[in-house]
């Protein structure tokens, strides 16, 4: 990384929570936060950590639920410019940037202002600014906000096969990968972040058990640990714990 790269890094992340901005460190692309977009910027473009490998030249087909601000799609996008992918996110201020960011892009790309969620319909969302919005049926005030949904069974419904499924949606995910349980044969590969939410039972279990029932193996990463979790545990937007789960299939589901 150049030392001009690291500067406008340092920039963006000494930025305010939920200040809008631009930067060309990625290309040009609008921000709905300067901290989350750096954190974005060294998961997805530093680490690659949506890379793999397809095989045979058709393009991949990738859903994307938490698309943000289209950081992974362009990322996507340079690897395989013809890829079909569906881009969900249901904040409408993100979702103005989003399409900001994705305008001209081949319309093998669609973007969907709707969040996933067990069930079809409505439901309230909490806008956070960031990364970090999400259903919360608690919200209130200026934040929230009611936004359409869907459930994930009915976009894969329509779709034969999923190279890559990537499910980021800050705490719905056990219930909207249960809810699509059935249709899980059809993806080949789950980038899936748990959420556990302080004073919730926890299920990062259930979604282990679900993602081997569903033919998959995983390999888990911690971003942000604590010290002394016997004293004190760390929490992020009323979150104690965070888990990247990658998840490739090795059988058929059972």
């Amino acid at each position: 990384m150049t030392p001009e790269m690291q500067a406008e890094l340092d920039r963006l992340w000494a930025m305010p929570r939920g200040e809008v901005t631009s930067t060309d460190i990625a290309g040009d692309i609008r921000l709905a936060d300067g901290p989350s977009f750096v954190s974005q910027f060294r998961a997805i473009v530093t680490d690659e950590i949506y890379a793999f490998e397809k095989p045979g030249d058709d393009p991949p087909v990738i859903v994307d639920c938490g698309a943000n601000i289209g950081l992974a799609t362009r990322w996507w996008l340079s690897r395989w410019p013809d890829a079909r992918i569906e881009a969900f996110e249901p904040d409408p201020d993100v979702f103005a940037i989003l399409q900001a960011n994705l305008a001209g892009v081949p319309d093998t790309v669609r973007l969907h202002q709707v969040a996933l969620a067990a069930e079809a319909g409505t439901a309230t969302f909490d806008r956070l600014g960031s990364d970090a919005g999400r259903l919360d049926d608690r919200a209130q005030g200026p934040t929230a906000t009611t936004v359409p949904t869907v459930t994930l069974s009915s976009v894969l419904a329509d779709l034969e096969h999923v190279d890559l499924l990537k499910i980021d949606i800050e705490g719905a995910e056990v219930e909207v990968l249960h809810e699509a349980e059935h249709l899980l044969g059809r993806v080949d590969r789950v980038f899936v972040e748990y959420h556990s939410r302080v004073g919730e039972r926890q299920q990062l279990g259930n979604l282990l058990n679900l993602l081997r029932r569903a033919g998959f193996r995983y390999y888990m990463e911690v971003p942000r640990t604590s010290q002394r979790p016997f004293v004190s545990v760390s929490q992020e937007v009323d979150m104690d714990v965070l888990v990247e789960i990658w998840a490739h299939r090795i059988e058929t589901p059972r």
